[in-house]
């Protein structure tokens, strides 16, 4: 089993992303910071038609002073 560096596994997730869309990717992170913190919302239901249906939101806000460009 190969082990991943997390910045070799996110090189490699950035350059599938950008092979499959032809569009450039970002990696947007904090300098110094190990994580960006994102809050969501995930639910299962079942519609009307009886199918399992998923749903997912990530809450969002003004950004940080330190992520403005």
């Amino acid at each position: 089993m190969r082990r991943w560096t997390p910045h070799a596994r996110r090189e490699r997730l950035l350059r599938r992303a950008q092979e499959h869309t032809g569009k450039q990717p970002f990696f947007v992170h904090l300098e110094g910071e190990p994580a960006l913190r994102m809050a969501g919302l995930f639910d299962a239901w079942k519609g009307e038609d009886g199918e399992l249906l998923y749903t997912y939101t990530i809450l969002t806000t003004d950004s940080s002073p330190r992520l403005q460009w």
